[in-house]
């Protein structure tokens, strides 16, 4: 018999790092739905979304209608479990902006005239928004004291100025 020895074989193994694929994560709004400011509503009450990842997305129904003019902007806070498994918390702020359906009003100075015929009499005309909130784009449109104007909800409106007129001899 010779003297070999017999050593194991051993084979080189390599591990390889596989994507760690997680499940998406889950996302919940940590602001009461039932306690959004004046205007706001969700018609989800208890909204939870089971995951967030890659090509899916989670929808929040929110309704925006205001009873009076008003500003601010809505904070909806939320938390999360990052790709790590860590816990996560962010918000978003979503301005806003209702505004009254205002309307210009032309006012006329002097309200009425009494002229004599052959003289004249210069008159001024004002125009103002019926509640200081602002409006653009007035222009008059027609001789007989016509006017077109966008208030401020963006809305196109148009108006007249009466002057009430008497000429004497």
């Amino acid at each position: 018999m010779s003297s070999r020895q017999f050593l194991p074989r051993v084979r080189s193994t390599r591990f390889r790092k596989r994507a760690c694929r997680r499940l998406p994560s889950p996302l919940q709004p940590t602001t009461d739905l039932a306690s959004l400011p004046a205007g706001w509503t969700s018609s989800d009450s208890a909204f939870s979304c089971a995951g967030v990842a890659g090509g899916t997305t989670c929808q929040l129904p929110l309704t925006y209608a205001p009873t009076a003019a008003a500003s601010g902007a809505l904070t909806l806070r939320y938390t999360y479990l990052n790709n790590a498994g860590e816990s996560k918390s962010g918000s978003l702020n979503i301005p806003y902006r209702a505004t009254a359906d205002d309307s210009i009003l032309g006012t006329p100075s002097p309200t009425s005239l009494a002229v004599v015929t052959g003289t004249s009499t210069a008159l001024t005309i004002s125009f103002a928004t019926n509640d200081g909130n602002p409006a653009s784009a007035l222009s008059v449109t027609s001789g007989a004291f016509g006017f077109i104007y966008t208030n401020d909800s963006g809305a196109v409106k148009t108006g007249t100025v009466s002057i009430p007129y008497a000429a004497t001899p």
